[in-house]
């Protein structure tokens, strides 16, 4: 993750099937797609920001209604042997409160060899400072948060948990936003395998506009929702979409 969606568009892979409008085009690779957006590139998926997930999600945060922050659209390319690092998402968004949580859709098959890996019970250790999944350098001007413990050792040394899940397409996890995960390299399993999350943000959510480096939302979306430090979610932006 980076702050500029430009930054990530170089090797994305489109799912923009041939002769369609370029509006329509979904950059499969790391692409947000945030409510307005939808509408013009994938009116397809419009439906799904209103779905049953939304009321999933409300019931597992125990939210009376959630507004909706964006969908991530990824690809995980086949005998891929780049991780993708332990991290958190809340601390890459400028949104904060409880309860704030994912919908993860896969959209193919996907064997325990390239699932996401969950920390059990990691959204209790509070929030760490975000990285760049590339060089693994942290965010510009974050160091108000720690940086992430050593995952690794302690699964290793048998101090904390990692919970995977092999999904068929059409499976849903859901998880909270504070939640330490990440995914191994796989160069052994040759197929790529899509996903989408749903973001939400319950009763509590609020517009954080945290100083330094952040990368959702993008700027473009950063610039026009009108939110100032300590709204609430719900706006045109990300607007409520259960009940």
């Amino acid at each position: 993750m980076r702050n500029s969606s430009a930054r990530r568009r170089p090797g994305r892979r489109s799912l923009r099937p041939r002769g369609r409008p370029v509006q329509n085009d979904v950059q499969m690779f790391q692409d947000q797609v945030f409510y307005a957006e939808a509408t013009e590139r994938v009116p397809a998926w419009q439906p799904l920001l209103h779905s049953h997930a939304a009321q999933l999600i409300a019931e597992l945060m125990g939210s009376a209604a959630v507004s909706f922050f964006y969908l991530h659209a990824i690809l995980k390319r086949g005998g891929c042997e780049q991780a993708i690092p332990w991290h958190q998402d809340l601390p890459y968004w400028k949104v904060d409160g409880r309860q704030i949580g994912s919908v993860w859709i896969a959209l193919d098959d996907m064997p325990l060899a390239a699932s996401v890996r969950y920390v059990q019970g990691s959204h209790a250790w509070g929030l760490f400072r975000p990285q760049h999944f590339v060089d693994h350098s942290s965010y510009t001007g974050r160091e108000d948060l720690p940086l992430l413990p050593d995952v690794d050792g302690l699964l290793q040394t048998g101090r904390a948990n990692a919970l995977a899940f092999e999904v068929k397409a059409g499976d849903a996890l859901c998880f909270d936003a504070r939640i330490v995960h990440g995914s191994l390299g796989n160069p052994e399993v040759v197929q790529e395998h899509r996903r989408i999350a749903l973001r939400f943000g319950g009763d509590d959510a609020t517009y954080c506009d945290r100083e330094g480096e952040t990368a959702i939302p993008t700027p473009e979306i950063d610039a026009t929702h009108g939110l100032r430090h300590g709204d609430a979610l719900t706006c045109e932006a990300f607007p409520r979409v259960w009940p």
